[in-house]
């Protein structure tokens, strides 16, 4: 009886924390039932969950309904949707924090954890013993919560949150895609849940067609690379949709004259989206400008992930 109605508890649950586009489902919940309250195995298994378990579970089903819908909140914030949360798992310890009284005030520590937990992709594998060791690591220690100290640690099968400078190189080679999403968002760090955003091509993708650039001149060499790597990191940013939808196919040169007429809002355009300092945005410059850019999305990149240099 007591499962039958925790049934339609989930579905309540489910039904609130999916409405803004996100697809978790019943195992989930279970999952952080076990998680944030039986302190049991996360092995997801029938025995674990005595009469004495399902009742705690009832005791505490408030507090893991709010921890679970301020979680799926923060997720908002972050830019996170279905699309682009490629771990489920990923997002427990956070409801873990939120449940033993964590307070908002860390919620960029999360961020953090979050964007180097999918980077890293630590939750491909062995989830339940990570989960089992990460759940310790925050025992009666929520309110001292510092992302730092998972950096320093290394968890089972040496799995680690650490990001090296080989892997920054990896991820400016990413197109256009979630992980590429999952990177720049970590990077803008916008409140999403108060902003339209897209994820917008800078050098727009009609001006690379085989035609345009034989126009140019450009060695069958060159054609084949700057279609290759027109989709990549130096060539993406994350615009607010009404800007995204100004600049649709303009030329970027002309885009930015138009939007950005004195010198003070085009220096502050490209200061917040990693243009290099007075860059020649012609079409023509397109192999330098990108360039430029790799390099300034590099060093920040390289700040925003903590990343110690060889």
């Amino acid at each position: 009886a007591h499962w039958n109605q925790g049934r339609d508890m989930m579905e309540e649950i489910l039904k609130e924390i999916n409405q803004d586009n996100f697809n978790f489902n019943s195992d989930f919940i279970v999952r952080a039932c076990q998680m944030l309250v039986l302190d049991i195995p996360m092995k997801l298994e029938i025995k674990n969950f005595t009469e004495h378990n399902v009742s705690n579970v009832e005791k505490n089903w408030d507090k893991i309904k709010t921890a679970l819908i301020t979680t799926v909140s923060w997720l908002k914030e972050f830019g996170y949707s279905r699309d682009t949360l490629t771990s489920q798992n990923a997002v427990l310890p956070i409801a873990y924090y939120l449940f033993y009284g964590g307070s908002e005030k860390k919620k960029e520590e999360w961020r953090q954890y979050l964007a180097h937990a999918l980077i890293k992709n630590v939750f491909s594998s062995q989830n339940d013993r990570l989960l089992e060791e990460l759940r310790t690591e925050l025992k009666d220690k929520v309110q001292f919560f510092q992302f730092k100290n998972l950096l320093e640690k290394k968890f089972v099968s040496n799995k680690s949150f650490v990001v090296t400078e080989e892997e920054i190189d990896e991820l400016l080679q990413y197109k256009k895609g979630r992980h590429a999403y999952i990177i720049l968002s970590y990077l803008y760090s916008y409140k999403f849940n108060q902003l339209s955003i897209h994820l917008d091509h800078i050098h727009p993708v009609s001006a690379f067609s085989t035609k345009k650039l034989t126009k140019l001149n450009l060695k069958q060499e060159d054609i084949v690379k700057w279609q290759n790597i027109k989709d990549q990191l130096p060539n993406l940013q994350m615009l607010e949709s009404t800007l995204n939808i100004s600049k649709n196919d303009k030329k970027l040169e002309d885009w930015i004259i138009e939007e950005f007429p004195t010198n003070d809002a085009k220096e502050r355009f490209f200061l917040s989206h990693y243009y290099p300092n007075k860059a020649n945005l012609e079409f023509e410059d397109f192999e330098n400008f990108f360039e430029k850019r790799k390099q300034n999305l590099r060093n920040q990149l390289i700040k925003k992930f903590s990343v110690k240099i060889n």
